[in-house]
This record gives structure tokens, C-alpha cells and sequence, in this order.
């Protein structure tokens, strides 16, 4: 990634934040952006045979939410502030495809 790629994502993102407890992305929702966890804690959540169940924990320097926009399905998780203070940086669907527009030709599992 080259300097001005640098500048034009570095533009395009906005922080966020979320106190303890408040979701960022709800399963099944519509994906409208991708999120880098800058500072906090969160987990990923799943209904499974009616059960709500942990899949995975974000710490600084994780990101979360690109596959919805990748496979332009809905939301496959629910993500959860599990700290006092949640920061994220977003990213929303418009920069995330112009920025990096070729992904959606790459298989995503």
C-alpha cells in the first residue's frame, strides 16, 4: 500500500465508540462497514440451535465485519463491547469497495 493509499484510508475512516455491552454489528443485519478495534474489548456472538454462543474475542489491532461486504451477505455474527470503552474505526461500504474493490473478486470461506 503506497503513501496516498495510506492518505485515502486513513481519510475514510471515523472512530467510534461503545460502552459495555452495546453491540456494533448485529447477525443478520445488512454488512454497511468493516471495523478495526483500536481500543477495548469485544466478542463475537452466534444463535446456534437457538442458543447464543461465543465464537471469538477482538483486542486491539483486530478487525471484524469484512465478510458481509466481501460475500454481500447479511451479518453471519452479532460483535458486543466486552470492555468499559470500545474505540473502533470504521470503515463504511463506499470507501471499503473503493479502497479495496478488488477483494470481491477473491473466494472468501
Amino acid at each position: 500500500m503506497g503513501y496516498y493509499d495510506r492518505i485515502s484510508l486513513s481519510d475514510a475512516l471515523k472512530k467510534v465508540r461503545f460502552t459495555k455491552d452495546q453491540y456494533v454489528i448485529k447477525e443478520g443485519e445488512p454488512g454497511d462497514a468493516f471495523y478495526f478495534v483500536f481500543e477495548g474489548e469485544a466478542v463475537a456472538e452466534k444463535i446456534i440451535d437457538g442458543n447464543k454462543k461465543k465464537l471469538m474475542d477482538y483486542k486491539r489491532g483486530d478487525y471484524f465485519g469484512e465478510r458481509a461486504l466481501i460475500t454481500n451477505e447479511p451479518r453471519a455474527a452479532s460483535i458486543k463491547a466486552t470492555s468499559s470503552e470500545l474505540v473502533v474505526a470504521k470503515l463504511e461500504i463506499r470507501a471499503f469497495k473503493r479502497l479495496f474493490g478488488l477483494l470481491k473478486e477473491i473466494p472468501y470461506k
